[in-house]
């Protein structure tokens, strides 16, 4: 029984580490930056997302 409730814990925390960011990237004149690549790295559990941003910077 305890084991049970162990992985449905466990389970459900995979599945809750859910984040969005939004903004654009600019250069120091203003101007957007196409096709920059982002990556994201949760301090917490160490993992670690790429992405690369539209035309829209």
């Amino acid at each position: 029984m305890r084991l049970l409730l162990g992985l449905a814990f466990i389970g459900a925390s995979l599945f809750a580490q859910v984040a969005t960011l939004t903004g654009r990237i600019s250069d120091p004149s203003g101007a957007v930056i196409p096709q920059a690549k982002i990556t994201v790295r949760a301090k917490a559990t160490g993992i670690v997302t790429s992405t690369e941003t539209t035309a829209e910077g």
